[in-house]
């Protein structure tokens, strides 16, 4: 059905809807997936902070 769409075929308008929904929904549900799996994004200055530590550990 995609491929008839980008080719430029006649398409049913409800096939199209219901497409569009379908999609949607499952661009909502791998977010949430991707936000309950993955962890809270480091901020840059404690990041540095955490490489400096680390260089001072190895001199």
């Amino acid at each position: 059905m995609e491929a008839a769409q980008l080719r430029g075929e006649p398409m049913d308008a409800g096939d199209l809807t219901r497409l569009a929904g379908e999609r949607r929904r499952t661009l909502a549900d791998l977010r949430r997936r991707g936000e309950a799996t993955s962890p809270a994004p480091i901020n840059l200055f404690d990041q540095l902070a955490a490489n400096a530590d680390e260089n001072e550990d190895n001199d």
